[in-house]
């Protein structure tokens, strides 16, 4: 390899950006939104913090702007940030495990319905309780004991209270 050529990861997909899949944000904007709640921020309060518009953190919790999309370098200094803000490990390692699950829901959300062995998310690691929870919540609408234990149930406005599949998505998954 050239110098100047820098490795690429492959993903199994034809194309050279961001796989679909890889832009779901469902279950780590609601794990974030309790985080954030936990060390008790505001949502604006939060941003100042973190350096952002207060619509990009509405969006990330959203799940309208998928965490994952942003670069490891932002992400790093979020967890950094929630850490020194006073959240606990749990629920920092809960927010790592749902950008997974993000990650495996919108490979089943998008899949064509053919296996790619080398792209599939489960290919390379292991499954585990607290990601199966994660994955669940959409399902079932019951959030992962760590989440639901971290902060009470508040309601200010028309925000749902946990991930969610639109009746598309759902019926795609049943299918």
């Amino acid at each position: 390899m050239p110098k100047n050529r820098r490795p690429t990861l492959t993903t199994g997909h034809s194309s050279s950006v961001t796989p679909e899949f890889e832009r779901e944000g469902r279950v780590s904007g609601h794990v974030l939104k309790a985080v954030r709640r936990s060390v008790g921020h505001t949502q604006e309060t939060m941003a100042e913090r973190v350096g952002v518009d207060v619509t990009t953190l509405q969006g990330w919790e959203s799940g309208r702007r998928p965490l994952m999309a942003v670069s490891t370098g932002q992400y790093l200094r979020l967890r950094h940030l929630l850490h020194r803000l006073g959240a606990g490990p749990h629920l920092l390692t809960q927010l790592d495990t749902a950008l997974e699950a993000d990650r495996f829901i919108g490979y089943v959300l998008g899949a064509d319905h053919r296996i790619d062995l080398d792209g599939h998310p489960l290919a390379t690691w292991v499954i585990t309780r607290p990601f199966t929870d994660l994955v669940a919540w959409p399902f079932i609408g019951v959030a992962p004991t760590v989440i639901a234990e971290a902060t009470p149930p508040v309601r200010r406005g028309p925000s749902a209270s946990g991930p969610e599949l639109g009746a598309d998505a759902s019926t795609s998954v049943r299918t």
